[in-house]
């Protein structure tokens, strides 16, 4: 086992100025929010506000890989795809940028959204509200670091068992839409009877 800290730098998204908006539809800067964030571990990009160059500070540009960590809520975690354009992060965000190449950053993604690491968080989580976890809980969970082919193999069988879940939902809404049209024709053919008596 070894503690994330020893495997990646992790910081704090940028937090801007209260009261003040810095969103710009012309912007050339992407910003990450924590509403971009899926509680599936999908990190949703094509909503992103966008900042004007003036407002962007490089230090919290995102790079292809990296993780983003949602510290509060439903714990989550994501991967940074390839991007096209500068992206930056918000608070309360967490980057994790791992700092060895024997470490997907998918199998990471997995084993900060597996449930022994939600236990961790929900037992190590601060505050009386609202539950969150910081840097300093985050570094301190321990994971295991496999070969990188077995890392493929978890990621692999991760990446089917989504498209399974997904596949059976869309199965499963295509039945409850099929049950409540014949529901309905039902119910109208029952009107149309005692209409005509």
């Amino acid at each position: 086992m070894i503690k994330l800290g020893a495997i990646a730098m992790c910081f704090n998204g940028y937090t801007f100025p209260s009261g003040k908006r810095f969103d710009s539809p012309l912007g050339n800067i992407g910003l990450v929010q924590a509403s971009d964030i899926k509680c599936s571990g999908y990190l949703d990009l094509s909503l992103m506000i966008r900042l004007e160059s003036k407002d962007a500070h490089e230090k919290f540009y995102l790079q292809e890989g990296d993780l983003v960590f949602l510290g509060r809520g439903c714990f989550i975690a994501a991967v940074v795809p390839k991007l096209h354009e500068p992206v930056m992060i918000a608070s309360p965000l967490i980057v994790i940028r791992l700092h060895r190449s024997d470490i997907l950053p998918a199998y990471l993604s997995w084993v900060l959204n597996s449930q022994c690491a939600k236990h961790y968080f929900e037992r190590s989580a601060q505050g009386t509200i609202l539950k969150a976890i910081g840097i300093k809980e985050l570094v301190q969970l321990d994971l295991s670091v496999p070969p990188v082919d077995k890392q493929k193999q978890i990621v692999q069988v991760k990446m089917l068992n989504t498209q399974e879940q997904l596949l059976i939902q869309k199965i499963q809404n295509l039945k409850e839409r099929q049950l409540t049209q014949a529901l309905f024709q039902m119910t109208h053919q029952y009107d149309q009877t005692r209409t005509a008596v």
